[in-house]
C-alpha cells in the first residue's frame, strides 16, 4: 500500500506541467503515427492474381490470370497454383484515410483468408489433418487478441504516455501471442512437408507466407508504437515484468 501510494505521488507531481509539454512535443495528433500503412493497389493492363504479402525491399514475380486491373506480388521463387486464393497485405504506400485500424483489419482479413484456405487442407489430409486444423485456428485467435492489444497500446493518450509510459501489459501479452504464433508457424512448416499432394503442399506454402507476414507486421507495428520518452516508463515496465 505504501509502494502505491508512494508511486502516485511521484506521478502526480509533474501533472500540471505535463499537458503543455506534451501538447508542445507530441501534437493533437492520435497515438500511433508512425505505423507501417498500406499502399495503394497498383493498375496494370492485363489481370493477374491475388498475392502473398510484399514489404518493402523484397522481390517478388508478377501473376497474371486473376481480377482485371490488379497487378500483385508474389515472394520469388514461390509460384502460385492455378485456383488457389492467397491474401494481399500491402504496407508500401500512404493512401488518404489510412491508419492503424484500416491496417488491422486487412491483417486480420487476410490471416482469416489464410485460415480457411488451410482448413480446407486439412478436410483433404488424413493423419497430421487435425494437427494443421489445431495450429490453423489458433492462428486466427492468437491475431485477434494481439491486435487488441496493439490498439491498446495505439490509443494510449499522449499525456499518460509522457508520464507512464505505453501500455505495457498490453505489450507484453500482445509479445508472448506473437512468439506463439512464429512458434506455430515453424510447426506448419515441418507438417507441409508430410503432406503427399503437391497442389496442398503449394496451398500451404502460399497461407504460410501470408502468417509470417502478418506476424511480421505486427511486430513491427507493436515496436513502433511502444516507442517514446517517458519521465516514470521506467517504473511502470518494472511493474508490469
Amino acid at each position: 500500500m505504501k509502494n502505491k501510494i508512494l508511486l502516485y505521488s511521484l506521478v502526480a507531481l509533474p501533472l500540471l506541467a505535463a499537458p503543455a509539454f506534451a501538447q508542445r512535443n507530441f501534437g493533437p495528433g492520435p497515438a500511433g503515427v508512425g505505423n507501417r500503412v498500406m499502399g495503394p493497389m497498383i493498375p496494370a493492363s492485363s489481370g493477374t492474381t491475388t498475392s502473398v504479402p510484399s514489404f518493402p525491399g523484397e522481390k517478388g514475380k508478377i501473376y497474371n490470370g486473376g481480377p482485371a486491373g490488379m497487378k500483385n506480388l508474389a515472394p520469388t521463387g514461390t509460384p502460385i497454383r492455378a485456383g488457389a486464393t492467397t491474401s494481399r497485405i500491402n504496407v508500401t504506400g500512404t493512401p488518404a484515410g489510412a491508419g492503424p485500424n484500416s491496417i488491422a483489419l486487412q491483417r486480420r482479413s487476410a490471416v482469416a483468408n489464410a485460415v480457411q484456405q488451410m482448413l480446407q487442407v486439412a478436410d483433404r489430409t488424413g493423419g497430421i489433418g487435425q494437427q494443421i486444423r489445431v495450429i490453423a485456428q489458433n492462428q486466427e485467435q492468437n491475431q485477434t487478441k494481439a491486435e487488441n492489444n496493439l490498439t491498446q497500446v495505439q490509443s494510449r493518450n499522449a499525456v499518460v504516455k509522457f508520464l507512464i509510459g505505453p501500455n505495457y501489459g498490453a505489450i507484453n501479452s500482445a509479445q508472448k501471442l506473437i512468439q506463439q504464433n512464429q512458434q506455430q508457424i515453424q510447426q506448419l512448416t515441418q507438417l507441409k512437408s508430410q503432406v503427399t499432394s503437391q497442389s496442398d503442399q503449394q496451398q500451404l506454402t502460399q497461407q504460410i507466407g501470408v502468417l509470417e507476414q502478418a506476424n511480421q507486421q505486427l511486430s513491427t507495428s507493436l515496436q513502433q508504437a511502444s516507442q517514446g520518452f517517458s519521465l516514470f516508463g521506467w517504473l511502470f515496465r518494472l511493474i508490469n515484468r
